[in-house]
């Protein structure tokens, strides 16, 4: 039921939220990506929204977003042909134009990307075709962020979608769930292999715990949870925890009593915690568990003291997700089904006065959300 969340797409997995480095900027901005490369872009301090499209060749889809890039204003689409191979479309988010193609084919459209946090480079893993005879298979690419050419080819040594940076970019974080949850600590610039950690110690075995695993991450923090119900046909009762990689430190547990999803703010301080329910449909006498959906009510917790600072209820429809929170801590915005057919509603939360602040509708279903200063 819970699975990893790629640190770099903020709640798509969850949620991955791209920030800049501090600088001075005027606006920030979010972008709200849609299939088809619709767009639609928001003052997050005024909450006026512009409706965008970014200029895709025909033949093309582009239903999967990669990442996007602060400092040189770059978007990642995958660049998909029916029935045939992907590429990568690099795109400019003032001009909307493709910028440039990457040299690389991968015959699956499972393509995943990271970019270092300073936005100078970035890797990309994809299924490479064989030649000849030889069979295919996942390699890795380092690329140049500025000048979009390719750095040096590497061997596969971790999943991309598990990949996150420290702080100052020097190590890379390879986080893997599961029964034999651990993290693989990398150097960025050698790649060799520094260190292994067990992460089942975190958390409390069965028994003991109905379930355990990994929620989230990022900010070199892992958000765990232990599922403490007593039954399988009971909802889910998450305590929660976060383990800090840098210095090994584990906060204390949150015993929410709850049902739902959490991520953790983009300080790392604080833990939102979105409840939701069951749908159940019956089968005769058997009971499925068809989906989840949103209660429209979000519980934050400080991190240090694992103490309840407030909660908040809005208005939702159907299902629900964490779409991503501002750089600057203050506003969360969160999706939920629209009036129409594949639309949405968007809610945006300030998570410091626990209000609504407000929300409108988007013509498309999102697939990504990033952050953009300027």
């Amino acid at each position: 039921m819970k699975s990893l969340i790629h640190w770099f797409i903020v709640l798509s997995m969850g949620v991955m939220v791209v920030v800049a480095p501090q600088q001075s900027f005027a606006k920030t901005y979010a972008y709200f990506i849609g299939p088809q490369g619709k767009i639609a872009k928001l003052d997050t301090d005024t909450n006026s929204l512009a409706q965008l499209t970014l200029k895709i060749p025909a033949g093309v889809t582009t239903d999967k977003i990669l990442g996007a890039n602060p400092i040189t204003n770059h978007i990642y689409l995958a660049h998909c042909v029916r029935l045939g191979s992907c590429r990568v479309g690099v795109y400019g988010l003032k001009s909307l134009n493709l910028i440039k193609e990457l040299p690389l084919e991968s015959i699956d459209p499972d393509i995943q990307m990271v970019l270092y946090p300073d936005g100078s480079k970035f890797l990309i893993q994809y299924f490479a075709p064989g030649e000849g005879d030889e069979e295919g298979g996942y390699t890795t690419d380092l690329y140049d962020a500025k000048t979009l050419s390719q750095i040096k080819n590497l061997e596969t040594i971790f999943a991309m979608e598990e990949v996150m940076f420290s702080s100052d970019g020097k190590k890379i974080y390879s986080v893997v769930g599961g029964d034999d949850a651990k993290v693989d600590i990398f150097d960025s610039s050698s790649f060799e292999r520094l260190e292994s950690r067990d992460l089942t110690q975190i958390w409390r075995p069965e028994p003991e715990v109905f379930s355990s695993g990994i929620e989230s991450f990022g900010n070199g923090r892992i958000l765990f949870y232990e599922n403490v119900k007593v039954s399988k046909d009971l909802p889910d009762k998450l305590d929660l925890g976060v383990y800090n990689i840098t210095n090994k430190a584990i906060s204390p547990r949150i015993s929410t009593g709850l049902q739902g999803d959490a991520i953790l703010s983009t300080t790392g301080t604080k833990i939102v915690f979105d409840e939701n329910e069951d749908i159940i449909k019956m089968f005769g006498n058997e009971r499925q568990i068809m989906g989840f959906k949103s209660l429209g009510r979000l519980h934050i917790y400080e991190v240090s003291t694992g103490n309840q600072l407030g909660s908040i209820s809005f208005s939702v429809k159907g299902s629900g997700k964490i779409r991503g929170i501002r750089p600057d801590g203050d506003k969360l915005y969160y999706e939920s089904e629209g009036e129409a057919a594949e639309t949405s509603k968007i809610t945006v939360i300030n998570i410091k006065t626990y209000s609504v602040v407000t929300s409108f509708p988007l013509p498309f279903k999102v697939l990504s959300t990033f952050f953009f200063e300027e």
